[in-house]
C-alpha cells in the first residue's frame, strides 16, 4: 500500500493517461521541477515509474490513503478524472472528483488545488468547493475548436504555449527591480529588450489582468506573465 514520508510534493490523485503528460510536462528540462510527484489511485501497479516518482494504491476520497499520501504535508494537488474503475460515465468521475476534493479540503485546506471537471454542467458543485483552479474539459475543447473555426492556425499556437519542449511557453515570474514601480509600456519593451520576453499579464494576488492598459504601474513585489522560451525565475 505504501506511505510517503516527505514534505511539500506534488500529489495526482487519480490516474489517466493525462497523468503521464503532466508528469512528461513537470519533468521537462526547460521546466525543472524538482518537487517529488506522488501519485495516489486505486490501481493494482504503478501506471508510471520514474525519479522522485512514488505510487500508492488507494482511494483518492478515503481520508486514510490520502493521509499516506501525505496530503497534510503537499504543496499542490491534482485532481484527475479517475479512470481507474470501471465506470467512465462523465457524471460517475465528476463525483469521484468531487468526493476527492471534499476529502481534500478537509484535511488540508490549504493545499493548492488544481481539478478536472469532465461536464460542464457539473462546474456548479465544483465551484461550492475551496478548490483554486478548475480545468473543464469540455469547455476548454469546445472553446479552442471554435476559435480554432474562427482564427485558423490557433490550435498550433496555442500547444506551442502550453508544451515542451519546442518554442515559447507560458511562465509566471517575480518583476524584475527595473520594471517594479514603473508602467505597463515601459515594462513591456523592457521585458522584450532585456529579457527576450513578451509581457502579456500582471498579477493582482492569484487573478491575473492579461493585457492591462499601459498607464498600469506594476507594484513592487507583483509577479508577471510572460512569454519567452525558457524559464526566468518560473514559479509553479
Amino acid at each position: 500500500m505504501g506511505t510517503f514520508k516527505g514534505s511539500d510534493h506534488l500529489l495526482i490523485c487519480g490516474w489517466s493517461q493525462k497523468g503521464s503528460e503532466i508528469i512528461r510536462e513537470l519533468r521537462a528540462k526547460e521546466v525543472e521541477d524538482v518537487r517529488d510527484v506522488v501519485i495516489l489511485a486505486d490501481r493494482e501497479t504503478a501506471p508510471i515509474e520514474g525519479d522522485a516518482i512514488t505510487f500508492i494504491r488507494g482511494n483518492p476520497s478515503s481520508e486514510e490513503d490520502l493521509r499516506r499520501a501525505g496530503i497534510d504535508r503537499v504543496s499542490t494537488v491534482i485532481v484527475l478524472a479517475d479512470a481507474s474503475n470501471t465506470s467512465d460515465e462523465p457524471d460517475d468521475l465528476d463525483a469521484r472528483s468531487l468526493l476527492t476534493t471534499l476529502a481534500i479540503e478537509s484535511i488540508n485546506p490549504g493545499a493548492y488545488s488544481c481539478v478536472e471537471v469532465v461536464k460542464s454542467e457539473n462546474r456548479q458543485h465544483f465551484e461550492r468547493t475551496r478548490a483554486d483552479e478548475l480545468v473543464v474539459s469540455a469547455e476548454l475543447t469546445g472553446a479552442l475548436l471554435a476559435a480554432a473555426a474562427r482564427t485558423h492556425g490557433l490550435t498550433a499556437v496555442i500547444a506551442d504555449l502550453l508544451t515542451h519542449p519546442e518554442g515559447q511557453e507560458l511562465y509566471r515570474v517575480p518583476a524584475p527591480p527595473e520594471v517594479a514601480g514603473q508602467t505597463v509600456r515601459f515594462a513591456l519593451e523592457q521585458m522584450k529588450d532585456v529579457h527576450d520576453s513578451l509581457l502579456v499579464g500582471v498579477y493582482d494576488g492569484e487573478q491575473c489582468v492579461v493585457n492591462p492598459p499601459s498607464t498600469t504601474v506594476i507594484p513592487q513585489g507583483a509577479d508577471l506573465l510572460v512569454v519567452r522560451e525558457r524559464p526566468l525565475d518560473a514559479r509553479m
